[in-house]
């Protein structure tokens, strides 16, 4: 199975693609390039042309896809992006990116940050990344540690909760 997982932003985007069958991790942080004039919808289509250019490089479609749900309720950094209205731009990126990487409904999981991080201290969770992944987690950055650990969540608690319907 291939899992692709995003750590959306307007700025940085961490983008995870893991096989489950060779256990094979590849991760990349892209950079849209914007100026503060640039149209919302312009670094949407960078970016998913990007993973669809870059990093699927002409490979099968990912069976499923992970992308973290914007929240901003649940911090004063959250909050403060919602006043500046970064939430509604991330918001509009994460809704194009699930329309236009031609994944079914079904095949796209976007848990909140407390869905997957829960409460767990980065230290385990770096410890949880280099078990599953079998790479150091300090051989990536932010955003690709966070694209990757949604494809952990995924794969440990997401399928269990809500399974993709069984197709016919």
């Amino acid at each position: 199975m291939r899992v692709l997982g995003i750590d959306p932003s307007v700025n940085n985007v961490g983008i995870a693609f893991y096989d489950t069958q060779t256990h094979k991790l590849k991760t990349v942080t892209f950079q849209p390039k914007r100026t503060k004039d640039t149209p919302i919808a312009n670094v949407a289509v960078q970016i998913t042309r990007y993973i669809l250019i870059s990093v699927l490089q002409g490979e099968k479609r990912p069976d499923l896809a992970v992308m973290e749900y914007p929240q901003w309720e649940d911090s004063e950094r959250g909050r403060m992006a919602m006043q500046k209205g970064y939430i509604h731009q991330l918001a509009f990126i994460v809704g194009y990116l699930c329309g236009n990487l031609g994944l079914a409904s079904s095949c796209l999981y976007t848990p909140t940050p407390m869905e997957w991080k829960k409460n767990i201290p980065k230290k385990a969770i770096g410890i949880r990344f280099e078990r599953r992944f079998l790479v150091p987690a300090n051989s990536v950055s932010d955003h690709e540690f966070e694209a990757a650990m949604m494809i952990d969540w995924l794969l440990t608690d997401g399928l269990r909760e809500n399974p993709p319907p069984l197709s016919g």
